[in-house]
């Protein structure tokens, strides 16, 4: 399977607490990752070379590309840039198809549509939560519908900078794929069209869209 690779200089091996230290948890998986050893790599020293475990994993300059991140690379074979499919996770959420500059559909949660589970509060009635873990990228789908409020002129204040809403197209993202800015920023998934069809999507509201049918 297609798939990035991640170079991390100056380690013989990567543990778990170096792959989270380096915001490589969430793409990689804590443990599901291998790794080997490169003598000189793309920072011209040595490091090891990790990938998740259905990704080939090797230092082949001849035929990679590699980005330099910061404290670590990001590499990709030069005629197989993983996509859709490949970055997919095992487990998704239900959501709605936006077509990116890849040309392939992406699945994209609304947050209307995160996982809930029913508590009985104390006035006698039923209320859905949210689980936990959506807790915070629920929030940025208010801030998107807020901002689309501000720019219609429904509401005042301040709307987001383009950084900030490409910050969260890709938290929207990460819902359903092994993907962070650095992955899109390598697909050059993200154009403001595409933005555009993100916001509408993440800050989707069933009640407002069946108000005007």
């Amino acid at each position: 399977m297609r798939g990035f690779l991640y170079f991390i200089p100056g380690l013989s091996a990567a543990s778990a607490d170096d792959i989270a230290t380096l915001g490589l948890a969430d793409v990689l998986g804590s443990f599901a990752f291998r790794g080997c050893s490169a003598g000189p790599a793309p920072d011209g020293a040595g490091g090891v070379v990790v990938a998740s475990n259905d990704v080939p994993i090797g230092y082949h300059p001849d035929k990679q590309d590699w980005r330099d991140c910061g404290a670590f690379w990001i590499g990709w074979e030069r005629d197989k840039m993983p996509d859709e499919r490949d970055l997919r996770r095992d487990k998704t959420l239900p959501g709605i198809e936006c077509e990116l500059r890849t040309g392939c559909n992406w699945i994209i949660p609304p947050a209307a549509w995160l996982p809930r589970f029913a508590t009985w509060d104390n006035s006698g009635c039923w209320v859905e939560e949210l689980e936990p873990e959506y807790v915070a990228v629920a929030a940025l789908g208010d801030r998107v519908r807020e901002h689309l409020r501000i720019l219609q002129g429904k509401e005042e204040g301040e709307p987001m900078t383009f950084a900030e809403l490409l910050d969260i197209a890709v938290a929207y993202l990460a819902l359903n794929y092994r993907i962070g800015k650095h992955e899109a920023s390598a697909l050059r998934l993200l154009t403001r069209e595409s933005l555009e069809w993100i916001q509408a999507v993440c800050s989707f509201d069933p009640q407002e869209a069946a108000k005007c049918t």
